[in-house]
């Protein structure tokens, strides 16, 4: 069965001239129906509408801006733009092409996927350009860049992710055959990522913030209980019918149970004070390690 050729939509904030030799590869190597451009810009509704025009979308950055700052950092570019074409064509029809780089080798995109993980999480692959390899790219017709060992490679591999056919994909472990024909490609689920408003962009649920609302939660009931058995340990009254400071006599209003309680709390309320505040000090010591981690 022949395999149907998509189109595929270009969507970036740089000119299309940036990404022209992206363009040319496609329609001469005959793999998609169509190559469409998109401009990215504040108009939001404008994004959505053209991302449903294509059925396999590529999000495209050059490093002459500037920074390598796709998403998850600051200033990121395309946070909002990369979950809604997650969202919309699923994780298998949606690449990330990175280009004028002076490296691209895979510790470069290790590095990357490393400190910019939803590109990992939301896309299926990424492919970085160095600034030599755009140009020899940009300059030479169909088939010429098969003399570039390296480059055969990089470019059969972007061909064979758009036809969904298998790869090899180079990580921290080494070459592994993956089968990108048979990996779902629906959309992830709006309970894990949110679900976008009508009027714009709404933003990720991600786990890192999952993970600092629980801890931080934790600290909060922790520190409650410090204070509370503090109190009780300092405003004890005596149950044997002295009376102290603060407290006329064991027969006042106070209820039985309460008094009870306020008693025996006094022996153990140091060790509760103890263990509450070394609790304390090491969820502070988690809450700090998670947010360095994440």
């Amino acid at each position: 069965m022949a395999i149907k050729k998509k189109t595929v939509a270009i969507f970036s904030r740089e000119h299309q001239s940036c990404y022209e030799w992206l363009i040319n590869f496609f329609l001469t190597t005959g793999i998609v129906k169509d190559v469409r451009p998109v401009h990215i810009s504040n108009d939001y509704q404008k994004f959505r509408e053209e991302a449903s025009k294509c059925n396999f979308a590529i999000l495209y950055h050059s490093k002459n801006r500037g920074r390598i700052n796709v998403t998850d950092v600051t200033d990121s570019l395309y946070d909002d733009e990369l979950q809604h074409l997650n969202n919309q064509h699923g994780k298998k029809n949606v690449i990330v092409v990175i280009d004028d780089l002076e490296d691209s080798d895979n510790e470069k995109k290790i590095a990357i996927l490393n400190t910019q993980p939803s590109i990992r999480e939301l896309a299926q692959d990424l492919f970085l350009f160095s600034t030599s390899e755009k140009a020899f790219l940009h300059d030479h017709q169909k088939d010429r860049y098969q003399t570039q060992t390296d480059l055969t490679q990089k470019m059969d591999d972007l061909k064979k992710t758009i036809e969904g056919k298998k790869v090899k994909s180079r990580g921290n472990h080494g070459v592994v055959d993956v089968d990108r024909s048979e990996e779902p490609g629906e959309p992830l689920s709006t309970r894990d990522y949110g679900v976008e408003r009508s009027g714009g962009p709404q933003q990720p649920q991600s786990r890192r913030c999952k993970i600092c609302v629980i801890v931080s939660g934790a600290a909060c009931v922790i520190i409650f209980i410090i204070v509370l058995v503090t109190q009780l340990n300092h405003h004890t009254p005596p149950v044997n019918g002295t009376t102290t400071p603060g407290y006329t006599s064991t027969h006042d209003n106070t209820p039985l149970i309460i008094q009870k309680v306020l008693a025996s709390s006094s022996s153990s309320s140091s060790t509760f004070i103890y263990i509450a505040q070394e609790y304390t000090v090491a969820t502070g010591y988690l809450f700090i390690l998670l947010r360095i981690h994440l």
